[in-house]
């Protein structure tokens, strides 16, 4: 976590402060809420660092790590237990850290998340494992996402890539371009562009997140008409 606290000023920092750490260069952080707040001011982040979902507070001695870790990033997202515990564990030691001025911080609204990056839609709603083909499907249901397209695959994992059209809660659309981590056990998003930009840099983000991709995966292959039918696409 020293790596997050090094990209956060040493102040409470706004939410589209907090919401940089989601920005390049991300620095192993792929998911940011902003938990509370002082005077209109983050002073309490739940971050993904590297796979697990971790906290830091601003004290009177600066920004410092909580301890509270869950490693179970799909179980966070997906299991309405694991996600409620771990968030309870979080705020009570928030509670703990958070002394003089900063003991009256207030719990943000979840609506906080219109201010989010691209990308945080699809984190949301993808599972965060390779998909299977009714991940996939079930994935394409959400209404923050308009469309998915399986670009790689493993064939002993699953899809591993994609390029998923993502709608933010305030309505803007963008392309996503994300693989799947696998030691980090999460998504992570390559890079992101508006759809008016496609015919100009998908070709060139298609080649650059393949590289990525193959470079984590000993059998990673560019999903095609054959192997969509024959493996990817198929029923589980």
């Amino acid at each position: 976590m020293e790596a997050v606290v090094d990209q956060l000023p040493d102040r409470p920092v706004s939410v589209a402060e907090a919401y940089d750490l989601m920005q390049p260069p991300r620095k192993g952080v792929g998911y940011v809420i902003p938990l509370r707040e002082y005077q209109n001011r983050c002073v309490c982040i739940i971050v993904e660092h590297k796979g697990a979902i971790k906290g830091v507070a601003y004290t009177e001695s600066g920004w410092e790590p909580l301890e509270t870790t869950e490693e179970d990033i799909d179980g966070f997202f997906f299991d309405e237990e694991i996600d409620a515990k771990t968030i309870a564990r979080l705020s009570r030691e928030s509670e703990e850290k958070l002394t003089g001025k900063y003991a009256d911080a207030d719990y943000y609204h979840p609506n906080v998340q219109t201010e989010a990056p691209v990308g945080f839609q699809a984190k949301c709603c993808l599972r965060h494992r390779p998909l299977s083909p009714t991940d996939f499907n079930e994935a394409r249901m959400w209404p923050q996402i308009n469309n998915v397209v399986p670009l790689m695959g493993s064939r002993s994992e699953g899809i591993v890539s994609i390029a998923v059209s993502e709608n933010s809660l305030d309505f803007t659309k963008s392309v996503v371009f994300l693989y799947y981590h696998p030691e980090y056990e999460t998504w992570r998003i390559h890079d992101s562009f508006s759809p008016k930009e496609v015919k100009k840099v998908a070709d060139h983000m298609y080649r650059e997140v393949a590289k990525r991709v193959k470079s984590l995966y000993d059998d990673a292959e560019i999903i095609n008409d054959s192997t969509r039918k024959n493996q990817y696409l198929k029923g589980d």
